[in-house]
């Protein structure tokens, strides 16, 4: 035989025998038993031997209803229509709660997300002509405005590569500019010795100096 737990460890255990309960709530055997039988007190199998239990806090709350509901003069089956009332009202309560939860999730959560994916597939196309617009102030959207920080930095560097190279480029077309000026002269007084131009010492001393 199991020992009996003290009103103590009840008092503070989530789950509970109907026995327990009838120490709780000081209300007799049977009539928990009927509240039982009738529905009105939900329960649950355990164990092999399929030992009824009770969720302690939704089980006081349900007999201290049904204990006012009688002192109201309800009968049973009334009663049982309120009870079913009040669990449909629960069930609808928590959707509706869940729809806004979902809700929640996607506003903060999914759709940015969702914005710095895109944004990644823009930078390994190539592309950092885009913003990346996360007004939230939570950890994603921290993490989104630093993604834009960084976006900005990458798009500079490419800014100043670009101004670079392109500086590179004129500075190597004036080097060529400036070098190709003196070799055609030098090609052109070359050719002219070649030619015969510098007939006399004088002239070719001319084309030398």
């Amino acid at each position: 035989m199991a020992r009996q737990r003290s009103l103590e460890v009840i008092r503070q255990a989530e789950y509970v025998t109907i026995g327990e309960l009838v120490r709780l709530t000081d209300v007799r055997y049977s009539t928990l038993k009927f509240y039982t039988e009738e529905g009105m007190l939900p329960f649950e199998q355990a164990g092999e031997n399929l030992t009824r239990r009770y969720r302690r806090e939704e089980s006081l709350a349900r007999i201290a209803r049904i204990r006012q509901l009688r002192k109201e003069g309800k009968s049973v089956p009334e009663i049982k229509a309120l009870l079913g009332e009040m669990l449909l009202l629960g069930v609808l309560i928590i959707s509706f709660m869940g729809g806004l939860l979902i809700m929640w999730i996607y506003r903060s959560l999914l759709r940015p997300l969702h914005k710095l994916q895109e944004a990644t597939k823009q930078i390994r196309d190539g592309n950092l002509d885009f913003t990346l617009d996360v007004d939230d102030e939570d950890e994603i959207g921290m993490l989104c405005q630093d993604f834009e920080e960084m976006r900005l930095r990458l798009k500079e560097s490419q800014e100043e590569k670009l101004q670079y190279d392109k500086e590179s480029k004129e500075l190597i077309s004036n080097i060529s500019h400036d070098l190709k000026t003196p070799i055609t002269a030098i090609k052109g007084y070359v050719e002219g010795i070649m030619d015969g131009v510098a007939s006399s010492p004088e002239k070719l001393d001319k084309y030398i100096r």
